[in-house]
């Protein structure tokens, strides 16, 4: 009876030791590894991240513990562990779950299990719920769609979301005619915009057909919808013209879109691109050399597409000479076309290079140069119709022969600055031949200054001064300038106009590349043209896109300068490497006023004028932007008809 008595107390001892944590064989304390959260259901939006702290206790044991996730995930969810494994004397880590933005909606339930050596493994289960973030609403870039008979175009649809929200939103045209197609570049977007491909059959009887685009996204109700009018037209009549470059810096590509009709590449003759264009003219052309490529985009009218000219490139041809009648300190300017070089007074001897090959006049100016590339005249020699076999050594430039003369000395005053305004104004001398021969350029103190010409008794009947006038901030950033065109000497006023509003710069979508949107209030002095300069990348790596609008193209001065980058993607030959990528893009933008064709390099005419105001977004955004001379490069070869090159 004692012997059983003894037996139930050792059993029941033994049963205690081993709830207190000790080992039924050796008495030993048991290592334990307990894992715990404070929640374990979590709600996370699209596009969001949720971090859980985790906490881990360890019981008789001081051991790494290493974490691990068990389960399926929605695709577009990831889950990490950090730290992991958690070393000796760390007690909790973080578990973070992130969602994309294109995740749908869903539930799952996923693990993490705690392990570490000599003890038993613990595991907590966790639900997960991924919710919708934010809205959409579905639009169109523009609200109608000009397609010819036989031909087509894209439409912009948008998708403009709130609240965080990134979405799959599908996509769909319904009401469509018969004769009429309708394909999305992307059916599924996550995106914020969608080209709509449209083409129209021969056989479609021009008028306006309205469809409905509707779209539908997991988790969001009512579906969105919007509208579209296809405009079909009879296909318009077109005209040949012949777009001419210089033979040495031909694009790399060069596509046209007439109205009603999709992109389409031409193939260069010569140094030359020949097509037939509508009224309303789009071009676009790439350069491309290594890593650095630049795109321009023309919307204009066919009148000034046809300004764009091949008279300033240069040629094979190259002369030397010398330069006499300098004093210490001088130097002398050689133009002939638009090759130009600075003589010295130290040596005298000068070579001029990639000369064109044609009758051209040569312009000298004799004169200091500053460092900063002012140039302060007091003699000029103009030699007229030099039509000279390359090698030709010129006959020799002496400033103190009967050729050379003084110039002529006027007062230029200029209005229309703003406070912190810094002046440079340039005066050019350019003849029939399209020599641009700098007679001046000079930074005035105040907005009165000495401007020298050519006297009227040294000019051919055909012979202009093109005067140049740039106003703009310390910083170059924000500056306005004015461009006349006058024969004779005469004391002169340059009234500029007002500096430019402040431009809006969106991203329309984002694939296949980024597509930016240009928004700028319309200014009256400023009726012409718009552009905006798109700059992405390092010296070296640069990608440049150019859009430009004019009144001309769209019919009529608008409220608001609206400038796009066009979807020029499935065009035959086009990279869409050349395009933007996200992040890291500045963007300069200009205004003008004049005569359209003239921007484009048509020849002025005695008394035009023409004006331009800019904006850039940093200082080092205008690498390719014309606008604001401040310092003109030696040997001064700036020609102010921004948009020709």
């Amino acid at each position: 009876m004692r012997f059983r008595v003894a037996r139930t107390f050792v059993a029941v001892t033994l049963a205690g030791l081993s709830s207190a944590g000790c080992d039924s064989s050796t008495g030993n304390k048991e290592r334990k590894l307990t894992l715990s959260v404070t929640s374990a259901s979590l709600t996370v939006g699209q596009g969001s991240t949720t971090p859980v702290t985790m906490t881990i206790e360890r019981a008789n044991f001081d051991g790494p513990v290493t974490l691990t996730l068990e389960g399926a995930l929605p695709a577009g969810v990831t889950a990490t562990l950090n730290p992991n494994p958690l070393p000796t004397g760390t007690s909790s880590a973080t578990l973070t779950i992130a969602v994309a933005p294109s995740v749908n909606p869903a539930t799952a339930t996923f693990s993490v299990r705690a392990t570490a050596d000599g003890v038993t493994d613990h595991t907590v289960a966790f639900d997960l719920a991924v919710t919708v973030t934010g809205t959409y609403t579905l639009g169109t870039l523009a609200s109608t769609l000009r397609v010819a008979q036989g031909g087509g175009g894209h439409a912009t649809v948008l998708v403009t979301r709130g609240g965080g929200n990134g979405g799959n939103v599908s996509l769909a045209v319904t009401g469509m005619p018969a004769g009429i197609g309708a394909t999305f570049g992307q059916s599924t977007t996550t995106d914020r915009a969608v080209s709509l491909i449209v083409s129209a059959s021969a056989a479609v009887a021009p008028g306006t057909y309205p469809v409905t685009i509707t779209s539908s996204s997991p988790g969001l109700t009512p579906d969105q919808t919007t509208n579209l009018s296809i405009v079909v037209i009879s296909p318009p009549t077109t005209t040949s013209i012949s777009v001419p470059f210089c033979a040495s810096d031909l694009p790399t590509w060069f596509a046209y879109q007439n109205e009603g009709y999709f992109w389409e590449r031409v193939l260069p003759t010569g140094n030359r691109y020949n097509f037939s264009t509508t009224e309303k003219a789009t071009v676009a052309f790439a350069y491309a050399a290594g890593n650095e490529s630049e795109i321009d985009i023309l919307y204009v009218s066919r009148t000034e597409l046809a300004g764009l000219t091949d008279r300033d490139c240069g040629g094979a041809r190259t002369y030397s000479g010398t330069v006499s009648g300098l004093t210490t300190g001088q130097s002398a300017l050689v133009v002939m076309g638009a090759s130009a070089v600075l003589a010295s007074a130290t040596t005298g001897a000068f070579t001029l290079s990639d000369v064109a090959e044609r009758p051209l006049d040569l312009i000298s100016t004799r004169g200091i140069v500053t460092q900063n590339a002012f140039l302060a005249p007091d003699r000029f020699i103009v030699r007229r119709g030099l039509d000279l076999a390359s090698g030709t050594a010129l006959p020799a430039l002496d400033f103190t022969a009967a050729e050379a003369f003084a110039p002529a000395s006027v007062t230029l005053t200029i209005s229309g600055t703003v406070g912190g305004d810094l002046l440079v104004f340039q005066n050019t001398l350019r003849t029939v031949t399209s020599t641009y021969g700098t007679l001046q350029v000079a930074n005035p103190v105040g907005t009165s200054a000495s401007l020298y010409a050519v006297p009227a008794n040294q000019l051919a009947a055909t012979d202009l001064h093109e005067l140049l006038v740039d106003a703009s901030n310390a910083s170059g950033s924000i500056g306005h300038a004015s461009v006349e065109y006058f024969r004779d000497p005469a004391d002169r006023t340059v009234a500029l106009g007002p500096t430019m509003t402040t431009p809006s710069v969106t991203t329309i979508s984002t694939t296949p590349f980024v597509r930016l949107r240009g928004l700028l209030a319309f200014q009256p002095e400023y009726p012409t043209v718009a552009r905006f300069t798109f700059v992405q990348g390092s010296l070296g790596s640069r990608r440049f896109i150019v859009p430009i609008v004019s009144s001309a193209y769209l019919g009529a001065t608008p409220t608001t300068w609206d400038v796009v980058i066009p979807d020029l993607s499935g065009t035959t030959g086009f990279n869409g490497a050349w395009m933007l990528s996200a992040g890291g893009i500045s963007y300069a933008a200009e205004v003008f006023s004049g005569r359209g064709d003239l921007l484009f390099g048509a020849l002025p005419v005695n008394g035009e004028v023409y004006q331009v105001a800019y904006r850039q977004q940093s200082t080092s955004t205008l690498a390719r932007v014309r606008a604001a001379p401040a310092a003109p490069a030696a040997p001064f070869a700036l020609t102010p008809q921004y948009l020709r090159r």
